[in-house]
């Protein structure tokens, strides 16, 4: 449907929908059912912004979704190093890991809450969703909490019964036990129970919001899909030369004065079929036809382009789609393991898109989980008494570092910071003309890097650089009254 200037709805053409449908096609993501532009039009003439009862649908395949982490290098290498720049750095406070450990897993005694953020977070990162499951010992909406454990994404669907509680559907993944089992938002287990619910445990959702769904979180990186699929195909095209199996590389034609017999074109197949495989190809067929040899003719033509063609092709096509679907993550290309040649692929650079990627990417999703789990694990009200406060969670503003406001997650400039502390100890040491203990003696602080690269001229600095330019006008001067 769509309206005209007087507002009125009309039919859109058949034949336009049809060009429609077939331009889009080619872009058609792995979790819609129909074309983009057709799921897009339905859902706005749908829409009425009311809030009906349910099982809320998955605004795309999560199951799918899944798959495409072992299908291209350069998403899968984001996505890691998503989570390992969001969680994997671990905490602020120590509390938080000493006091939630024990109960992560605790059937098997080795489970860590580091474990459990970790593949919370690879849902998050790869479908915008994550969750916690939440097992609490005895009734009541602050019972002690016994165990924490990774909730699966793909199987968990939000659903709003008819008086308007909102709760969450798991279905089994595998076994024998199948069905589906409902559980409450975190705290809400008893009143879900009093609404006739039967919950038997709880969630802690983690949501990247967008404008896209009410109830799931939506990734950004799902604009990469298409530059994935060309990905596969090219890499589709290489493997089938190599294993020899036109995609149809050529069309034999076998001209005869009469039908050639069952038994000759078996024979023919399976000569043919001999060349498929790896280590097989390029090898010579011989094949005897039977009839006079004025009256047989076999043509071949050439219809796939030559290797050197598809050497080209790849190479032209695949570096364009990799720096694509490391932009729709918004990951540096550097950190997903693309060279880029030149200023951009300098050193410092490196470190600038660092910057860029812990402010733009990194931190809002931090501060996120942060006042999740604040308002959780970290609420006493609800807690189980696990002795944890918003504070362990989520910190108070700090003036000397403004940077950890409201993160309760370390930070990859934190630790470039130290690694670069580091470097600038070993630079400088590997560029002195003097020694260790007599650079220390005059003053020198080697963890402020060589002096010609000194930026900064507070009155520390200049009374270091002043004492260790003293040290070595001393040692020289003495050094020379020694010789005469």
């Amino acid at each position: 449907m769509e309206q005209n200037d007087s507002g009125i709805a009309r039919e859109v053409p058949a034949e336009v929908m049809r060009l429609l449908t077939l331009a889009t096609r080619s872009h058609k993501l792995y979790s819609l059912d129909r074309p983009l532009l057709q799921q897009v039009m339905k859902t706005a003439a749908a829409s009425k912004n009311k809030r009906s009862s349910g099982r809320r649908r998955h605004p795309f395949n999560f199951r799918r979704v899944f798959d495409l982490v072992t299908a291209n290098p350069w998403h899968s290498t984001c996505v890691t190093t998503k989570v390992a720049a969001h969680v994997g750095l671990g905490m602020r406070s120590d509390k938080v890991f000493e006091t939630l450990d024990p109960i992560c897993e605790p059937e098997t005694g080795t489970g860590t809450f580091g474990g459990v953020l970790d593949q919370a977070c690879e849902d998050y990162h790869s479908t915008g969703n994550g969750y916690i499951e939440v097992v609490r010992d005895g009734e009541g909406e602050n019972a002690p909490i016994s165990g924490l454990h990774h909730g699966p994404t793909q199987s968990t669907y939000v659903s709003v019964d008819a008086k308007g509680n909102r709760y969450f559907e798991v279905e089994a993944e595998s076994g024998t036990d199948s069905g589906k089992r409902l559980f409450a938002p975190f705290g809400e287990t008893e009143r879900l129970r009093e609404s006739g619910l039967r919950v038997i445990g709880e969630l802690i959702p983690f949501m990247k919001p967008s404008a896209f769904s009410r109830d799931y979180g939506f990734p950004s990186w799902l604009s990469a899909v298409p530059f994935i699929e060309l990905v596969q195909a090219l890499v589709q095209h290489k493997f089938d030369f190599f294993m020899n199996r036109g995609v149809p590389e050529f069309l034999l034609t076998v001209l005869s004065e009469k039908q050639i017999d069952k038994d000759n074109w078996a024979k023919l197949e399976a000569a043919l079929q001999m060349n498929v495989g790896l280590a097989r190809a390029f090898q010579s067929v011989i094949w005897n036809m039977v009839g006079a040899a004025d009256k047989n003719k076999v043509q071949v033509d050439r219809l796939g382009v030559g290797e050197d063609e598809a050497g080209q092709m790849f190479v032209s096509h695949i570096d364009p789609c990799a720096l694509a679907i490391v932009s729709a993550h918004g990951v540096p290309p550097l950190l997903a393991g693309i060279q880029i040649p030149g200023k951009l692929g300098a050193s410092n650079e490196l470190v600038q898109a660092m910057a860029s990627f812990q402010v733009l990417t990194m931190g809002p999703d931090q501060r996120r989980w942060s006042n999740v789990l604040a308002n959780t694990l970290g609420n006493p009200t609800r807690n189980g008494n696990l002795g944890l406060t918003e504070e362990d969670f989520r910190p108070k503003a700090d003036e000397e570092e403004p940077h950890k406001q409201g993160n309760g997650f370390r930070t990859i400039l934190e630790d470039v910071a130290s690694a670069m502390q580091m470097l600038n100890v070993a630079d400088t040491v590997a560029r002195m003309r003097e020694g260790v203990d007599a650079a220390a003696a005059g003053g020198r602080d080697l963890g402020a890097g060589v002096l010609s690269q000194r930026r900064t001229a507070t009155p520390g600095a200049v009374a270091r650089d002043a004492g260790a330019l003293l040290g070595v006008a001393l040692r020289r001067l003495a050094e020379k009254n020694g010789s005469e």
